[in-house]
């Protein structure tokens, strides 16, 4: 088996395609693809099972929104990886107290959305006009 197609990656891309065939596509989903409509928050509930494949390897998150993004690409990347959003820097480098209470909440739980913000003085938007 090589990089593509381990066992954990074959059950992530298995899964992501029954979701994203599942959940994102059929009457009703075109509705929140309009723009103002309001994002569908049981898409995302309906991800949760998807998002611990998300915080594993760089290969089996790839093989998950590669999946979700061939059926319906913007509410796909939205139910998976926004949930994700600034989470992973708290898994990377947050000790085990911060991990408890963030990603237990975010990823695990998926009661919270994380998000990132970036406050520094040649950062953010600001820094796209310099």
């Amino acid at each position: 088996m090589g990089r593509w197609n381990g066992p954990e990656i074959l059950r992530a891309r298995e899964e992501a395609r029954a979701f994203a065939l599942r959940e994102l596509t059929g009457p009703g989903t075109e509705a929140y693809e309009d723009e103002g409509g309001a994002y569908p928050e049981e898409i995302r509930r309906a991800a949760r099972p998807l998002l611990h494949y998300l915080t594993g390897s760089v290969m089996t998150r790839v093989a998950v929104i590669e999946e979700v993004c061939k059926v319906n690409p913007g509410l796909g990347l939205t139910a998976v990886e926004q949930p994700l959003f600034g989470s992973e820097l708290v898994a990377m480098f947050g000790n085990e107290r911060q991990k408890r209470e963030y990603l237990d909440r975010s990823v695990r739980g998926g009661e919270a959305i994380s998000a990132l913000a970036v406050t520094e003085p040649a950062g953010g938007a600001v820094t796209l006009h310099r």
